[in-house]
């Protein structure tokens, strides 16, 4: 098991081993780093990638196991120790034990919560509503809290975005069935107060500092001033869209101005209507007097009356 772990000196003198096997022998090498075990070793071995166990799996097995012990366990909390196991029994009932020694053979979320240091879910909600209405004092005094209690910054940050892709999901598509983490009042609670723009740089920031957390020695300065920029992009996209919906308004009422019909003015109304009477007294004046009326104004002429 975890033969990852074993130096280059005893991979070469196994590899002898391998090279020429005993007909009795059959040797199984468990890793769960296989990148670690140098080619050559690699070469030489039957190769099975194990996928990881499924929660409902894991989950049945927790509960068969509380069953028969007859020890009293909360779903939720039960929940959160699976999700912590990350597809991997042997860790589940690790976890389990744990938690049965600290809480005297019982299993509730809070006990299971302080032991692992991890944050609840209404904490995780608290802090998203503080980002989204950039309240960095408020922010700053959750997270506080948070430390104090010994919580892990790379875990808080994955719960982050575990609610926040929930948030994301049911904004798109309104199917409270698809949550995975979140309740349907909790997703439309995130989404009433944070727009798509708003719940994509979250995810966004949050997993460039996960990224970050690997080569960087404070974790806690990291996720601060991941935090600080969320709220920043967050307010400067507000202030955006304010800027936008100023900008519409008067536009409107231009488009709004140009479709009304425009009245002339009168004086043009006016002269229009006496040129027509001009045209028409022209039309009807006889045709032997058009030659001598063409120094008198129309006004003026004499208009020949119908027989």
């Amino acid at each position: 098991d975890e033969v990852h772990m074993m130096t280059q000196s005893a991979f070469n003198a196994l590899l002898k081993t391998l090279e020429e096997p005993p007909l009795n022998v059959i040797f199984i090498l468990a890793t769960t780093e296989p990148h670690k075990v140098i080619p050559t070793i690699l070469s030489r071995c039957q190769r099975y990638n194990f996928s990881k166990v499924s929660d409902k799996d894991i989950s049945d097995r927790l509960k068969v196991i509380l069953n028969t012990e007859k020890i009293i366990y909360e779903e939720e909390a039960l929940n959160l120790l699976v999700s912590l196991a990350d597809g991997g029994v042997r860790d589940a009932l690790s976890m389990l034990d744990q938690v049965l020694a600290y809480a005297d053979n019982r299993v509730n979320l809070n006990d299971v919560l302080a032991l692992f240091a991890l944050t609840s879910k209404l904490e995780q909600l608290n802090l998203i509503h503080a980002l989204a209405k950039g309240d960095v004092e408020k922010v700053f005094t959750i997270l506080g809290t948070l430390i104090e209690k010994g919580v892990d910054i790379r875990r808080l940050t994955s719960d982050l975005l575990n609610l926040v892709k929930d948030a994301l999901i049911y904004y798109k598509t309104d199917n409270p069935n698809l949550l995975l983490f979140l309740r349907e009042d909790e997703a439309s609670g995130l989404t009433n107060n944070l727009s798509v723009k708003d719940l994509n740089i979250m995810i966004e920031n949050l997993l460039k500092a996960q990224a970050d957390y690997r080569f960087a020695s404070d974790i806690k300065n990291i996720f601060e001033i991941t935090l600080l920029k969320v709220m920043t992009l967050i307010a400067k996209e507000k202030e955006v869209k304010v800027v936008v919906e100023e900008v519409k308004e008067p536009v409107k009422e231009q488009k709004e101005a140009q479709i009304a019909p425009k009245e002339e003015p009168k004086t043009v109304q006016k002269e229009v209507k006496v040129q027509k009477e001009q045209s028409k007294a022209e039309e009807e004046s006889t045709p032997e007097l058009q030659p001598f009326m063409e120094g008198i104004p129309l006004k003026e002429r004499p208009i020949s009356k119908e027989k």
